[in-house]
């Protein structure tokens, strides 16, 4: 049970392949946390992979964490085809019903600032991956200026082409390549304080990259009046 000890609160495994679901608690500590263990039958094997007596399987799980509780929605094929199933539900023992609810225990402990950023950091590669640059901008606004997900910004507000969100997102620019970015969104789209304090920005009046020089020159002939 030592995920159980971890404050689990619920779990998911396979192998099996037959749709169950079993609480389990632990008896030593005496604190009453269980931990819901949810199975499922297989949902692309073949009739030879197949547990006796077990058709092609799967399950929907809805979560409340503010009730703390679960519901289980159990799916089988009702048909013979595997080429092409149909899919309806099924019943479970317990209850007779086509799902099953269950109450899960809260987290021994909240979860921590790190993961959320991290999560959000991975669904924006994923978004990225995808084309989606507006919504890489939309989950990403407002992150610190040293997150890992700041390059990941940086490159979906280029594809995205909204010069106002470059501008206000990556402002201040934290290195030449963000410079870059903003000093051409402020000539596509900016004004003339814009570009006053742009040019006034320690990494463009003091620094050395010809990129960043040159894209001060260009604000500055074009918007600094």
């Amino acid at each position: 049970m030592h995920l159980a000890d971890a404050g689990v609160s619920l779990g998911f495994h396979g192998h099996q392949h037959r749709a169950q679901c079993i609480e389990e608690r632990h008896q030593i500590a005496g604190d009453g946390r269980k931990i819901v263990v949810v199975s499922a039958s297989t949902l692309c094997a073949g009739p030879s992979q197949l547990s006796p007596g077990q058709p092609r399987g799967y399950n929907v799980v809805e979560i409340d964490a503010e009730q703390t509780k679960c519901r289980v929605h159990q799916r089988r094929m009702h048909n013979n085809d595997f080429t092409y199933p149909i899919w309806a539900p099924a019943y479970f023992i317990e209850t007779n019903e086509p799902f099953l609810d269950l109450g899960i225990d809260r987290p021994l402990r909240p979860r921590p600032p790190h993961l959320d950023a991290a999560f959000k950091v991975e669904t924006a590669e994923q978004l990225l991956g995808e084309g989606k640059w507006k919504e890489v901008v939309e989950l990403l606004a407002g992150i610190p200026p040293d997150s890992v997900g700041r390059p990941l910004l940086a490159k979906a507000l280029s594809e995205n082409g909204d010069s106002a969100k470059t501008i206000e997102l990556l402002w201040p620019p934290v290195n030449p390549s963000e410079a870059v970015q903003i000093g051409d969104a402020i000539l596509q789209d900016g004004n003339s304080q814009q570009a006053a304090q742009f040019l006034a920005l320690k990494i463009v009046s003091g620094g050395t990259d010809a990129s960043v020089l040159e894209i001060a020159r260009r604000v500055r002939e074009r918007r600094a009046k």
